[in-house]
């Protein structure tokens, strides 16, 4: 199971950067949720917690030659359903935290689809820049659409960074 967050070989140095980061992003994005004008919520802090500990955890995790390369040792669709899973984050930030639920379907289907094209181009030399070229149309998309408050913008934002551009390209392959 941890395969699926780490890949089969992660180096401590690896697992510190993966989880201080999550705990940092976790810890700002309570504060500001604190700070807001939103009422405060139990269940809408600990969904921040969680969602910021896998998010930001997650980006970083992505981009370790160890989680990189597992998941490209394996068939294309571990890597698919592996995107697929990924509605729980914007269901939840809908459901809880009151993101609008066309700007879920908006996250979800521009992630899943976007994934989905880079997984087929997995050997060639257009994937990473491609990644940073879908990536910056989501944020466009996404800013541009939708107006969240700070909290849900920034998990909406690493929630595209670590499904667009950090999951699905190989960031250690070789190109040509």
């Amino acid at each position: 199971m941890l395969r699926l967050l780490y890949g089969d070989s992660p180096t401590a140095r690896d697992l510190v950067l993966i989880h201080l980061t999550a705990v940092i992003a976790a810890g700002l994005l309570l504060l500001l949720y604190a700070q807001s004008a939103a009422p405060f919520s139990l269940a809408a802090a600990g969904v921040i917690v969680v969602l910021a500990l896998d998010e930001a955890g997650g980006v970083v995790a992505n981009a370790t030659r160890s989680t990189s390369g597992w998941y490209r040792r394996q068939p294309a669709w571990v890597s698919i359903v592996f995107l697929a899973v990924h509605a729980l984050q914007p269901a939840l930030m809908a459901l809880v935290l009151g993101l609008p639920w066309p700007v879920f379907a908006l996250l979800y289907g521009y992630q899943l689809a976007a994934g989905c094209v880079l997984i087929r181009l997995r050997e060639h030399d257009v994937q990473r820049p491609l990644a940073a070229a879908l990536l910056g149309i989501g944020v466009v998309l996404f800013v541009g659409l939708s107006t969240v408050p700070p909290v849900l913008m920034i998990l909406g934002l690493l929630y595209l960074v670590k499904l667009v551009v950090m999951f699905p390209v190989d960031h250690h392959a070789a190109q040509g």
